[in-house]
């Protein structure tokens, strides 16, 4: 069978289904743990990031039937190799919010999805705290450390720069600004 480019194909699951062509940099994926809490990737755009983010939740969550013949299935079937809870934030899901109710409102809706996938409460007082409470909450009902994973961290911010409908972003920005909403970005734990 002949594969193809897999031109805008995002999801690993989907770029396996229809054959396309992967570059097999799954060996990696059991070394990132070990670089530190929080690994950082910056690629160039439309350089398969979102790919990338998609094949290590694919990974993290232990589906081995998709790894067969790529680098990391000898990884996951060893015994050292422990699936573990993967939380995946894709930052596209809030863009073109034209008001703070928007965007808390796409925010709870998001977090909510994640709340019910893990089994868990979701304790709503704002969206940092909100997240803060899911991210212990879903670690502790799996007796664990969780992988977070966030895709497109930038897309909010570019979306509000790119448009033109100034009069809603600025009433949006100063919503946030007034509101103290800074935290979604900047929330320490200890806090």
């Amino acid at each position: 069978m002949e594969q193809e480019l897999p031109a805008g194909i995002q999801d690993f699951d989907e770029l396996l289904a229809k054959n396309g062509i992967y570059v097999d940099k799954t060996k990696y994926f059991p070394m990132l743990p070990k670089k530190g809490s929080v690994v950082f990737c910056a690629r160039p755009r439309r350089f398969g990031k979102s790919l990338t983010v998609s094949a290590l939740e694919t990974f993290y969550s232990g589906k081995q039937e998709l790894f067969k013949g790529l680098a990391a299935e000898e990884f996951m079937n060893s015994p050292e190799f422990n699936p573990k809870p993967v939380i995946r934030l894709d930052m596209n899901e809030f863009n073109n919010s034209k008001s703070l109710e928007v965007l808390e409102g796409k925010i709870r809706k998001y977090l909510t999805g994640i709340a019910k996938q893990y089994k868990v409460t979701l304790q709503w007082d704002d969206a940092a705290g909100a997240f803060s409470n899911l991210l212990k909450d879903v670690s502790q009902a799996a007796s664990q450390n969780i992988i977070l994973l966030i895709d497109e961290y930038d897309s909010p911010v570019l979306s509000l720069i790119q448009r033109r409908e100034l009069t809603y972003d600025e009433r949006l920005v100063d919503d946030i600004r007034e509101a103290g909403h800074t935290k979604l970005l900047f929330h320490d734990q200890n806090q």
